[in-house]
């Protein structure tokens, strides 16, 4: 199963079609962005970049990214995809793991 979208996902529905006679588990992982990120949490690479770009003009953050305690507040996120080689990608990870386990 698998599909891609730029919609709320309904965890529930998700799960009920994943529970047949044959599935041995169904596993959820469950990801939520905290609304404040504390400062000298260590970020790598490119992702310090971001932040501090961010940083320098504000732009989707909350006072200019900042909050009390000079920590930053997460406004929004937004997320991109090149869609086909995601699905690509994800279908070489379903053929390995049927391959592997199945």
């Amino acid at each position: 199963m698998i599909h891609l979208t730029d919609q709320a996902i309904d965890t529930s529905g998700l799960i009920a079609r994943a529970c047949t006679p044959g599935a041995g588990a169904v596993v959820v992982f469950l990801g939520i962005t905290r609304q404040f990120t504390e400062p000298g949490n260590a970020l790598a690479g490119d992702e310090q970049k971001a932040a501090e770009e961010l940083s320098e003009d504000g732009e989707g953050m909350a006072d200019g990214g900042m909050a009390d305690g000079g920590r930053r507040e997460t406004v929004e996120l937004h997320y991109d995809a090149y869609r086909e080689m995601a699905e690509l990608e994800i279908a070489k990870l379903v053929q390995e793991a049927r391959q592997r386990w199945c």
